[in-house]
């Protein structure tokens, strides 16, 4: 699965360069020459990406999962309160997409986490009410010298599918996309 919906974030750096994502020309080659190998399944992207790969006749028989909170911005002081500002439910299920994704940041010690908690949770609904499904990519995340930093330890996985699993009325539509960790045994036990 390509994964292109980190610049919507302002996450446009790669390998020590800040700006290597920020040519949309160059990003978009990059994308489809990703999406050629039959071994890529598909994109996670915002609307604007989707979009133009389906545009440019890419996403033909690959799976498309669109990326629902991009407001959580990289290196802004409100990162934790990561507000839904892409794909909805409703715009989810009309254009005929595989599935929502979020990405759920939780940070025991910013008081943005509850609010992004607490929209998520109703995003689930919203989600399941259209039986579109919806894939939660929960870690739990800290401050580290100014920097949002997500803890990669079984421990705090564990924790993170905790609270995940918990939102929402229901969990039917819900899948959980987690970090390879060591212990990934007691994760999987969660």
């Amino acid at each position: 699965m390509l994964a292109a919906d980190h610049p919507a974030r302002g996450a446009l750096a790669v390998n020590g360069n800040p700006v290597a994502m920020g040519s949309r020309k160059e990003l978009l080659e990059r994308f489809a020459t990703a999406l050629e190998n039959p071994r890529v399944d598909g994109v996670l992207g915002t609307p604007d990406v989707i979009e133009e790969l389906t545009l440019m006749g890419l996403l033909e028989g690959k799976i498309a999962v669109g990326s629902m909170n991009r407001g959580g911005l990289k290196g802004s002081s409100f990162e934790f309160d990561d507000r839904y500002t892409a794909y909805t439910a409703a715009s989810l299920k009309q254009q005929g997409l595989d599935m929502g994704k979020n990405l759920l940041r939780i940070n025991l010690q910013d008081p943005g986490t509850v609010r992004t908690l607490e929209h998520t949770a109703k995003v689930i609904d919203e989600c399941a009410n259209l039986e579109v499904p919806m894939l939660l990519e929960p870690f739990m995340s800290d401050w580290v010298d100014g920097k949002a930093v997500n803890r990669l330890t079984a421990e705090a996985v564990e924790l993170s599918v905790a609270i995940s699993s918990g939102l929402g009325s229901t969990s039917a539509w819900s899948w959980l996309k987690l970090p390879v960790v060591e212990n990934m045994e007691r994760v999987m036990d969660a």
